[in-house]
């Protein structure tokens, strides 16, 4: 029998499984952002499809995690190449949306696992170890952790602040078919050795509103650090 505690062992048990997913990172991280960005994007897409299909909470929830493990992959990405070395020869250009799907779905499972040994070492959890990799978990005090209130506490300010910019956004929608259209004539001209970005200063100046829309919607996480 193990001489480690219940949440030590969980704590190997994460510590392994990150340096088992780090190591198939492709040795160019550049194509895996580029990847697990475009996983993120198609798995966005797939969730909005599937809310007249499940709850709201439950695609909330769904959501929630996702972003989580995709924080967790970045964290891969831009981390110190010199703590792992090693990296996968496997990943191919061929196969690379597909490890950035699985990285992503697995990353997800490691935040989860990080967050519930965080809730157990506060006391807000506990564990008990059924088989060797086996761990049940419940809440064990009544009392909201700090993390749950600021989730919530952020989450109004940020339906709050949808609804304050609900109109700008609205009129931005509208003019992106006139944009999309733009910019599907633009890019229909490209030639293989084109290597100048040259397009209208009305698309230039929609993205520029686009953006600073985005970051005022986002004032809210300006609080915290």
């Amino acid at each position: 029998m193990s001489s480690l505690s219940k949440q030590e062992q969980l704590c190997q048990l994460i510590d392994e499984q990150q340096e088992r997913i780090r190591r198939t990172f492709p040795a160019q991280r550049g194509r895996a952002v580029v990847a697990l960005t475009s996983a993120r994007d198609w798995r966005s897409l797939k969730l909005q499809d599937t809310l007249n299909a499940a709850t709201k909470t439950a695609t909330a929830h769904n959501s929630y995690l996702y972003s989580s493990g995709w924080h967790k992959a970045l964290q891969f990405c831009f981390g110190n190449a010199a703590e792992s070395p090693y990296v996968s020869p496997l990943v191919t250009d061929s196969t690379l949306d597909a490890w950035a799907d699985q990285v992503l779905l697995e990353c997800d499972r490691l935040t989860a696992g990080e967050q519930v040994l965080a809730h157990c070492e506060t006391g807000f959890m506990r564990m008990q170890q059924g088989g060797q990799k086996d761990f049940s978990v419940w809440i064990a005090s009544k009392k909201m952790p700090t993390e749950w209130r600021e989730r919530e506490d952020i989450e109004w300010w940020m339906n709050a602040l949808a609804k304050t910019y609900e109109r700008e956004m609205q009129e931005l929608v509208v003019e992106n078919v006139s944009i999309q259209q733009q910019l599907d004539a633009f890019a229909s001209q490209w030639q293989a050795d084109v290597t100048v970005y040259r397009t209208k200063q009305e698309i230039d100046d929609y993205y520029m509103r686009l953006g600073m829309l985005r970051v005022k919607s986002m004032a809210c996480h300006f609080l915290y650090p």
